[in-house]
């Protein structure tokens, strides 16, 4: 499989969580699941039915591009500027 994007779905932090992985409308949310996607049309396909099926969750789209800026800046690596 030639990934191109992630979908991660997020639902609504509780009481009982520790920490958020994202804060998305001023309100934290945990990933419930994240699944690879090949392209554009794919990942809008898993967000429809993600929505479809859990209407309260959020869908996080990134391209593996910008996943891999996220990775870089926690680890402390610098850009590459072309």
């Amino acid at each position: 499989m030639n990934i191109k994007y992630v979908v991660a779905e997020c639902r609504q932090n509780t009481d009982m969580d520790k920490y958020a992985d994202i804060i998305i409308d001023d309100g934290p949310h945990t990933f419930v699941s994240v699944e690879p996607a090949e392209n554009i049309k794919a990942a809008i396909l898993i967000s429809m039915d993600i929505e479809r099926i859990n209407p309260k969750h959020k869908v996080v789209v990134l391209h593996h591009e910008s996943l891999q800026k996220l990775i870089d800046g926690i680890t402390g690596v610098q850009p590459c500027l072309f």
